[in-house]
């Protein structure tokens, strides 16, 4: 059973005990990666798209990164051994797998066919050796007692207050509309994950991209919407310029939460 001391020690390091000490990393869940990242001085950082070898280690907080990204960071200079420059923030489970246990002649085969295209995770997981089910927390609940936790050891987005499943599940399409004028249609699924967590998703007006976001990363509806316009502005102003780097983009917290205050919502 997960224990909240391992969600403690990753805002502030306290002496406590971290319950996934000792274990290998594919055995870890993702909260006790999260603290062996903190304490090998990796901190979430924003606009991200790759780390390059001798760069300020920044990650992707989010949870819904698959657990080898996490697992990956952590064994960075193991990889960095094998001849790898640069680690991808947003690439699949089955990438990060080939990053961990292939060897350095398979692996640097592998860097050199996937090129600059984008790979499917059963193409990685065929050079890895490995199996096609994500090795992963699915489902998980990152804090069901949010409540408790004293103020001074609550981390920022790292740790969101996620809505209950059935608050989600009441969420309604909507128009929205933010204050320099552009307007998304936000739609929401039925749960039809593999995980079971409910989804939204907007079309992208300028690259013809479909982008996808967990309501239980967003604390309200208004968030997740100002999200999707955070990462929609971006588009409109053609700073990627094709459909592959636009739906990589992770729009900065700091926005988000700007536009939470000031994005309009009308359902439809």
């Amino acid at each position: 059973m997960l224990q909240w001391v391992v969600s403690f020690a990753i805002h502030t390091p306290l002496p406590l005990q971290r319950s996934g000490s000792g274990k290998p990393l594919v055995q870890q869940c993702k909260l006790e990666l999260l603290v062996g990242l903190a304490q090998a001085g990796w901190r979430p950082g924003e606009h991200l798209s790759k780390w390059g070898n001798g760069e300020a280690r920044l990650y992707d907080h989010s949870l819904a990164r698959p657990k080898s990204y996490f697992a990956a960071l952590l064994s960075v200079d193991d990889i960095i051994a094998k001849g790898v420059q640069f680690i991808e923030h947003f690439e699949k489970d089955g990438y990060y797998k080939c990053l961990i246990h292939q060897s350095p002649s398979d692996l640097q085969e592998t860097l050199a066919q996937m090129g600059s295209e984008i790979r499917s995770n059963a193409w990685f997981v065929d050079r890895s050796g490995g199996d096609a089910i994500l090795d992963d927390d699915a489902g998980l609940q990152v804090v069901p007692a949010y409540e408790a936790i004293p103020d001074e050891h609550v981390l920022s987005p790292l740790l969101p207050l996620p809505p209950a499943p059935g608050d989600c599940a009441t969420w309604k399409r909507c128009v929205v509309t933010s204050p320099g004028g552009l307007q998304l249609k936000v739609y929401f699924d039925n749960g039809s994950h593999s995980s079971g967590r409910y989804r939204g998703w907007t079309d992208c007006p300028f690259h013809s991209c479909i982008r996808y976001r967990f309501c239980d990363e967003h604390g309200s509806r208004e968030a997740l919407a100002a999200d999707m316009v955070a990462w929609a502005e971006v588009g409109c102003q053609d700073a990627f310029g094709s459909h592959e780097k636009h739906i990589r983009y992770r729009p900065a917290v700091s926005r988000v939460r700007e536009l939470t205050a000031v994005v309009s919502l009308q359902d439809f």
